[in-house]
């Protein structure tokens, strides 16, 4: 394997305390034994520990669909994860400042689109930023309430 590999020897991710490494799996990552705050144990590999993918034995993602008011529940319509529809902040490159709304081409006008099960659904080309965005909230409204 190329590359240095992690001391994460008693670390901390999430709930889970790297306690000892227990071999390699089929892609040379190291596997390490790690304590759970629930009081199970686990094995995971490093590279799962130090990006953040695991951060529990699997008692964070029991404990998220048995408490959704204590973690953000997952609504899903139609195989789109709906929180997703509505980020917590603009991608980088929007221009509009509403997510969904982008210039069309040289023309001055707006337009609106959603995105549901992976397929772009054009909402319309509009003369005003105003009326884009707000038939991407309609858009939005609409796919919220057919999914509660």
């Amino acid at each position: 394997m190329c590359g240095k590999r992690l001391d994460l020897l008693d670390a901390t991710y999430g709930q889970l305390t790297v306690r000892c490494p227990v071999g390699t799996d089929n892609n040379g990552s190291v596997l390490w034994h790690c304590d759970c705050a629930c009081g199970n144990t686990c094995v995971v590999p490093a590279g799962d520990l130090s990006s953040g993918r695991t951060v529990s034995c699997g008692c964070v993602r029991a404990e998220t669909l048995d408490n959704p008011a204590r973690y953000r529940e997952r609504v899903y319509a139609d195989g789109t994860k709906l929180d997703a529809l509505r980020p917590i902040k603009l991608r980088y490159n929007n221009v509009s400042g509403v997510t969904g709304v982008t210039p069309y081409k040289d023309t001055g006008r707006w337009l609106a689109q959603i995105v549901l099960r992976g397929k772009r659904t054009r909402l319309g080309i509009f003369d005003t930023l105003e009326d884009a965005a707000e038939a991407r909230r309609q858009a939005e409204r609409e796919l919220f309430d057919s999914a509660l």
